[in-house]
């Protein structure tokens, strides 16, 4: 029965991977905002339908589901999003980037068996040493690519952090606070740009995840949508 749900789990990242309005750039009114990232945006789309319901605009979407930060074989990741939509508009200055990425990173490893020991138990309180490597890691890769995005002309990066997930992947509570330290840190640490960092976790609460016990719910993506515009309004 465990490997049934990691085997649905794994269908559900991958059955919406493919799911993107990065090639529906002739209706686009504001080609110069951009939202690259994984499936908390690109799942159902919800979250960037309120945002740009509140601005009466759109924004260009490149986010997709399944999508790692820097790697990936079956979906593009976060960095090579942006670097797709460069190459879409090259007369185009992106000034305004809303992002999430690294999520996946840690998730997809801890759904496939726990692969970095990131999940704790009564046996194991903490995460490995392993597992806050690969956040370490992911700390140094965000940064770097956020000072790309400022030498390419970005002024403003809309970062989103993750929100705990529940049911059977509850126990990454200690891993997700973890990697917001290294998040919150990243967009602090951001030099060529401005970075705004925004935390979902006193927001989201069981109610308002799927029942895959990960994605947001129509109430999760609309209390995303209220952290995210207060800031995004001002810099579009």
């Amino acid at each position: 029965m465990k490997k049934f749900n990691v085997s649905i789990s794994l269908a559900t990242l991958l059955l919406f991977s493919t799911h993107s309005n990065a090639n529906n750039l002739n209706d686009n009114e504001r080609d110069d905002v951009l939202l690259i990232g994984d499936s908390i945006f690109a799942l159902s789309g919800e979250i960037l339908d309120d945002l740009e319901y509140k601005a009466n605009q759109e924004f260009r979407d490149y986010a997709l589901s399944g999508a790692k930060f820097s790697s990936g074989i079956f979906v593009k990741p976060v960095t090579k999003q942006f670097e797709q939509a460069q190459k879409d508009t090259p007369s185009t200055k992106i000034k305004t980037v809303l992002m999430d990425g690294g999520g996946n990173d840690i998730l997809i490893p801890a759904i496939l068996g726990d692969l970095y020991g990131c999940k704790t138990y009564w046996w194991r309180p903490e995460p490995t040493k392993r597992c806050k490597r690969i956040s370490d890691n992911l700390y140094v890769e965000i940064v770097d690519f956020m000072n790309n995005l400022g030498s390419n002309g970005t002024d403003n990066i809309v970062y989103l952090g993750y929100y705990h997930t529940k049911g059977d992947l509850t126990n990454l509570k200690k891993s997700i606070d973890y990697g917001m330290v290294n998040l919150e840190r990243a967009c602090t640490d951001t030099a060529s740009t401005q970075c705004h960092f925004i935390d979902p976790r006193n927001s989201i609460t069981p109610d308002d995840i799927l029942s895959d016990n990960i994605h947001p719910n129509t109430s999760g993506s609309l209390k995303i949508s209220n952290l995210i515009w207060p800031v995004l309004k001002d810099l579009i």
